[in-house]
């Protein structure tokens, strides 16, 4: 059994740009963290008491996002020692996945895209962090409902550094997607993947036209090029309606 690092009473890492008000954000502050390897597994995350006194939350707000985390497998708390970044459980080798146009038309079948949301947007915690920008730097935004044969798989929610990609806003993507957009333009970058089960949000449920209790796959993807995140994206797509592969 691997034995946890970081058991002292030290916070190390980022603190946030601003206060940290519910319980969301201390969320998106620990996942954020997380996500650029600042916290690497077995890291002894702040407790209630620690997020309290240094970012000023309550502590019922502290309680609730270190308990969600840990019921999400992102941390794993130890009783009377503390919460720690939980190890990720990895593929046994780098694996592309295929941008999902390509692959619903391997199957035979008709891909289709609605463009949600396409604008700039002041960063949270959780994307200033993944993308290595200042809390409230302009950051693009989209969002994009993909069908196969007109019935919604895969809903796209992507952040995108304006710096690396500034003409990301002025492409349609109707006609090709974002995925293949950005390997093309930031030439050398390789997507990163963290794969998990969820329950999707209110939002994604409507769009995706599901039901609450309708479980989903959920893929982190962060692209990465010359050290820099260029995009960070969160993937959700209904159990049953789209099969994830992969290639070597």
């Amino acid at each position: 059994m691997e034995t946890p690092r970081g058991q002292d009473n030290h916070i190390s890492g980022p603190t946030p740009a601003g206060r940290l008000r519910t319980y969301k954000d201390v969320k998106q502050f620990i996942l954020g963290c997380i996500s650029t390897g600042k916290w690497p597994p077995h890291h002894r995350v702040p407790s209630e008491n620690q997020l309290v006194v240094s970012y000023g939350v309550s502590k019922t707000t502290a309680e609730r996002a270190l308990y969600e985390l840990a019921s999400e497998g992102v941390l794993r708390r130890i009783p009377g020692i503390g919460s720690f970044v939980a190890k990720p459980k990895c593929f046994p080798a780098v694996l592309d996945m295929l941008d999902i146009a390509e692959d619903i038309r391997q199957r035979g079948k008709i891909h289709t895209a609605n463009v949600i949301t396409l604008s700039e947007n002041p960063a949270s915690f959780e994307i200033g962090n993944e993308l290595g920008v200042e809390v409230g730097s302009t950051v693009f935004h989209s969002v994009i409902l993909h069908h196969k044969d007109n019935v919604p798989v895969q809903l796209e929610d992507r952040f995108v550094l304006p710096s690396a990609v500034p003409a990301y806003l002025a492409q349609d993507f109707t006609k090709r997607t974002p995925t293949s957009y950005l390997l093309e333009a930031a030439q050398g970058a390789r997507n990163e993947y963290s794969i998990r089960a969820v329950s999707p949000e209110g939002w994604e449920q409507t769009l995706l036209a599901i039901l609450p209790t309708k479980p989903c796959l959920s893929i982190h993807v962060r692209l990465n090029s010359n050290r820099n995140v260029v995009s960070v994206a969160r993937l959700v797509s209904p159990a049953g309606r789209y099969r994830l592969e992969a290639i070597r």
